[in-house]
């Protein structure tokens, strides 16, 4: 009996230790898990889709596709994924990758949705067309006409444009950019693009594929146009939007001159006294005025003796976002159609 006591003690001797640093290593271990921060969570600010317009067609029963791509921000965001939806299956199919098919004729909305919660989304305009290509009927031989200067020609999948510069005033109208394309080509599909959108708007015209310009603020940039399927063919036109310089003789032919065709008024700012120049047979005669102001942004009197034009511009409620233009017709009265034309522009 005392030798089993011994043995006992013994076992428990050498086990009680060993129980000890097993437990105090446990202690370390939980210790250390508390001392481990949970990683904070980045919510997503914002979502960008790359296109917010595309057209896509069905060629004789062959449909087409393109892949959207969405941009999350902040670049750090913890959840970067997004769920992509589409307003009618029927027009259009979207996978969940971004890649958008053409099913029908019609229009749908694909918009793609920040997974994380936060409700953050953006969407992109899709247009189905159908297309059916026919074969035209050869004209019968006609006796060839004298030789002309061949204008020139695009190449397989070679873009041509009208104009490799533009040079536009803000808020004048949109100007048509001619396009021609590879007459090789079977229902071709211009595609386009500018580097800064903040200075133009681009669109392109349904029926010739020429592409509208129109200027929105001052500054430059580049427009691009290729064929679908060759984007390493593509030409480019550059555009400048600034205030023109020099005279402007189509906007002057008239019987009324001024010494500026141009000025600039600031917002709310002091008014201005326009002398206009008017041909000794017509002294005498009083002034009368014009505006094409949309906005509201001046108001414009002429002067009791009229001589001369008071141009004062508005208090405004809200900010000018950006520069804008005001054009001012003046003619003599009576002689309506000989106007001269006055642009303002009204700064923030």
């Amino acid at each position: 009996m005392k030798t089993v006591k011994r043995l006992i003690c013994l076992v428990l001797a050498l086990v009680i230790p060993f129980v000890c640093v097993l437990a105090e290593g446990a202690s370390s271990v939980d210790a250390a898990r508390r001392k481990v921060k949970t990683p904070k969570v980045v919510p997503v600010t914002r979502v960008t889709l790359d296109q917010k317009y595309v057209e896509l067609r069905i060629v004789d029963g062959v449909k087409e596709s393109v892949k959207l791509n969405a941009i999350i921000f902040p670049e750090n965001a913890t959840n970067q994924k997004v769920k992509w939806t589409i307003s009618d299956n029927k027009i259009a199919k979207i996978s969940q990758d971004g890649t958008v098919t053409a099913r029908k004729k019609g229009t749908c909305i694909v918009t793609a949705t920040a997974k994380d919660g936060s409700g953050k989304k953006s969407t992109c305009r899709i247009k189905v067309k159908k297309v059916v290509t026919v074969t035209p009927t050869p004209k019968p031989t006609a006796t060839p006409e004298p030789t002309a200067t061949p204008e020139p020609t695009a190449g397989p999948g070679q873009v041509l444009l009208g104009e490799s510069e533009l040079y536009l005033v803000p808020e004048s109208e949109t100007i048509t950019l001619t396009v021609k394309m590879a007459a090789s080509l079977v229902a071709p599909k211009l595609k386009y693009s500018t580097d800064d959108m903040t200075v133009i708007k681009l669109e392109v015209e349904e029926k010739t594929q020429n592409l509208l310009v129109t200027p929105v603020s001052m500054g430059t940039c580049t427009i691009y146009a290729w064929v679908e399927g060759y984007e390493n063919n593509k030409a480019t036109c550059k555009v400048t939007v600034g205030l023109p310089t020099g005279p402007m003789t189509s906007d002057s032919i008239s019987k009324i001159t001024l010494k500026e065709q141009i000025i600039e008024v600031k917002a709310g700012g002091d008014p201005y006294l326009l002398y206009p120049t008017v041909p000794t047979s017509q002294k005498g005669l009083a002034l009368d005025i014009a505006l094409t102001d949309y906005d509201n942004l001046i108001t414009a009197q002429v002067d009791a003796t009229g001589r001369f034009i008071r141009i004062t511009p508005n208090k405004l409620e809200t900010k000018l976002p950006e520069m804008k233009a005001v054009r001012m017709y003046i003619w003599v009265k009576g002689h309506e159609d000989e106007r001269a034309l006055l642009r303002i522009y009204v700064n923030p």
